[in-house]
């Protein structure tokens, strides 16, 4: 639903409309070198938006997973909704310019049988921002994209987020699979689109100054200081359940922050920014 609007559909086009953004002045600067790494990648947090304006941040994270050495790559991607405070994960096969992303049904239904997630079929098709990680996941694997398996899951507010960690743990181990997590999140938006004014000058800085205080919780891998400070600031991040999750789903031994801009650094508009 989001090419042509978040990439463009044509896919000679969306190829060369990538490897801009590994180019970008906000991106990594040059393309992948696939496969050159057995460092264990655990999991990646990374925005979502139109190629135009997310797309150099996003391409840090799909970098990273390019050159990572993954035999049978397992994708779980974590999102909330932004349209509807719905939750539910897809067995739909997701058709793209590339080629088809399909998700992993026996992982999925296993899962679902667990009873803490269901189908939700409508919601995947509503929204984008699972979707607009797909081609850049394509692309970061080059010829081997149609080997790449996806859990695509929203969850929301009454997702029991600990019964889930859980499960998506449990299935893991019943069958034997290895995952790598993609959280889909933006970070601190302003402006009255996001109904978010904390501040009304030198808004850039402060934007930035409170974006690393975040950053600052995540990198030390403190589940309690991150919920204390989004509440303390009452900071609307997109994905804030998925990333509160990630703290129980994984162990990382080294968390690196590569990109953080804020939308109005692509297109100037700092009245409304995510």
């Amino acid at each position: 639903i989001a090419s042509k609007t978040h990439y463009l559909a044509n896919p000679q086009d969306l190829e060369q409309q990538i490897k801009e953004l590994f180019s970008n002045k906000m991106g990594p600067g040059d393309l992948p070198v696939f496969k050159t790494t057995m460092l264990p990648l655990q999991a990646i947090i990374v925005p979502h938006g139109s190629y135009s304006i997310a797309g150099p941040c996003m391409a840090w994270a799909y970098k990273a997973i390019a050159e990572q050495h993954i035999e049978e790559p397992l994708y779980i991607i974590l999102a909330q909704a932004q349209h509807e405070d719905s939750a539910g994960v897809s067995l739909e096969t997701f058709s793209l310019p590339f080629g088809e992303v399909r998700p992993d049904q026996e992982f999925i239904k296993a899962l679902v049988e667990k009873n803490n997630i269901q189908i939700n079929e409508e919601l995947h098709q509503k929204e984008n921002c699972i979707e607009v990680q797909l081609p850049l996941l394509q692309f970061a694997h080059g010829l081997a994209r149609k080997s790449i398996k996806i859990v695509p899951i929203f969850i929301n507010s009454q997702t029991n987020i600990s019964e889930l960690v859980i499960d998506i743990k449990e299935t893991l181990l019943e069958q034997k699979k290895t995952a790598t997590y993609i959280v889909v999140s933006n970070f601190t938006p302003f402006g009255r689109e996001f109904n978010y004014v904390p501040f009304t000058e030198e808004v850039s800085k402060n934007i930035f100054e409170l974006n690393n205080r975040v950053f600052d919780t995540i990198k030390s891998f403190d589940k309690s200081s991150f919920v204390h400070l989004l509440n303390e600031q009452f900071i609307p991040i997109s994905g804030r359940l998925p990333i509160e999750m990630l703290f129980s789903l994984i162990k990382p031994e080294k968390i690196i922050l590569e990109q953080t801009y804020v939308s109005g650094d692509m297109n100037n508009d700092y009245k409304n920014m995510s």
